[in-house]
Parts: C-alpha cells; sequence; structure tokens
C-alpha cells in the first residue's frame, strides 16, 4: 500500500495492491466457499463508505488485485468467505485498520 499526498498536504491517494487466496480446499457440493475481501474509507468528514471488494474461487490459488481512491483518512480491511454463486459474504473475520492519515 502507498500514500502520496498533495504538495499542500490537503488531499491524498492511496494505492492497494495485494492477493487474495482461496484457502478453502472442501468441494463447494460439502460447503466448500470462496474468499472474499472487502474495503471501505474513511472520509475526512469520518463517513465510511465501501471502495473496493473482490471475490475469488479457486483453491489453492490466488487473484491479484489493485485499485486507488483520493482523499481517505482511514482505510479499513475486513476479508470473509462467501459462495461460489452468492454475493453475500458470511464468515468474516474483524475489521483491520491499515492506514490513518493522524499516523503520516
Amino acid at each position: 500500500m502507498g500514500v502520496n499526498w498533495d504538495g499542500d498536504g490537503e488531499s491524498d491517494e492511496i494505492t492497494v495492491k495485494g492477493r487474495l487466496y482461496d484457502l478453502d480446499n472442501r468441494a463447494y457440493d460439502e460447503g466448500g466457499k470462496c474468499a472474499y475481501v472487502k474495503f471501505e474509507a474513511g472520509d475526512f468528514d469520518d463517513d465510511w463508505s465501501p471502495v473496493y471488494s473482490k471475490k475469488y474461487c479457486g483453491f489453492p490459488a490466488y487473484k491479484k488485485f489493485s485499485f486507488q481512491e483520493n482523499d481517505v483518512r482511514s482505510l479499513r480491511v475486513k476479508v470473509c468467505q462467501v459462495t461460489q454463486h452468492g454475493n453475500y459474504p458470511t464468515k468474516c473475520g474483524p475489521w483491520t485498520y491499515l492506514y490513518t492519515a493522524e499516523n503520516e
């Protein structure tokens, strides 16, 4: 992850790159699930909004992803599982905070 600030220190651009691994080796008809990751950004008004999500089915491999977001105060990520043909994540871990502007 990288953060670039403008010359005045008033606006930032976050670049996130990663890999999403499907680690569930069960067959889908045996309850196997796909990997799912979602990111939310907090703006400078303390409002959170979804900025990126990705689903990947394909044990034991991974799928690369990347995205950029502007004017972000904080960024958090949550990793979940989702059924092969579903879009509603289940069995999620906690939110993990990746970045806050106060730490810069």
